[in-house]
């Protein structure tokens, strides 16, 4: 299948600077296909590989609300954590969710920032897809380097796939699904125009294939429709 490029969507591009946290984490697990379920997915590999009271580093990139890294501070109280994300509405969301407590914030574009602690953990939920095809394969090169030998990196977006037929039935199926759970007209105009005209979906195939070439093993841990979780672990 071939992969169309487009430029990065911007904070403004996304209306992030409209959105309350409590009806942006309301709207984004409405709207993205099986959020729940590659939460519960992350939280079952890092509860698997890392003791409840270890005290390990954690990278966040695109932290949002604070949403993602609230479910894995409570589950390891003893994390330290770095989260970034390029708007400013949504880390101070996030600030007010997390608090200051073993958490360094950065405001900017994950993509350019560099990184020089070493990770146990980088997580990325639904932001990655944003970038051009060739921006991630040089985070994840990035990203491999910054991970302790053994370190994961929990990887859950929305991507395509190689097959042109399975992917038009899983962009159909998403879809229907904004169709289904999204609550108002502006929301469903929203999150539709979002998916068709600012997503830039890689295939997953061509994702594994750049993670694998830059040091890592990599397993798919959940893939339904268009959400797909990649766990990449460094060599």
């Amino acid at each position: 299948m071939k992969e169309r490029e487009k430029q990065p969507a911007t904070p403004t591009d996304l209306n992030y600077h409209y959105y309350g946290k409590n009806r942006y984490d309301k709207d984004i697990v409405s709207a993205i296909p099986f959020h729940r379920e590659i939460h519960e997915s992350i939280l079952k590999e890092l509860r698997r590989r890392f003791r409840p009271d270890q005290a390990i580093r954690v990278l966040e990139l695109g932290v949002g609300t604070g949403l993602t890294a609230s479910l894995i501070r409570a589950a390891f109280p003893n994390a330290e954590f770095e989260v970034v994300d390029f708007s400013s509405t949504m880390l101070a969301h996030a600030k007010k969710r997390l608090g200051t407590k073993k958490i360094t914030y950065r405001l900017g574009d994950f993509s350019k920032i560099l990184f020089h602690s070493p990770c146990d953990a980088v997580i990325a939920v639904i932001g990655i897809h944003h970038l051009s095809h060739s921006g991630k394969r040089h985070l994840f090169e990035k990203i491999a380097r910054l991970l302790k030998p053994g370190g994961i990196f929990l990887f859950g977006d929305l991507m395509t796939c190689a097959d042109e037929k399975n992917a038009a039935e899983n962009s159909a199926l998403h879809y229907h699904h904004l169709v289904e759970h999204t609550t108002t007209r502006a929301m469903l105009r929203d999150w539709a125009h979002h998916h068709m005209f600012l997503n830039n979906l890689a295939t997953v195939e061509n994702q594994e294939k750049w993670l694998r070439d830059a040091g890592c093993t990599v397993k798919r841990l959940f893939s339904k429709w268009n959400t797909v979780l990649l766990l990449a672990t460094k060599q």
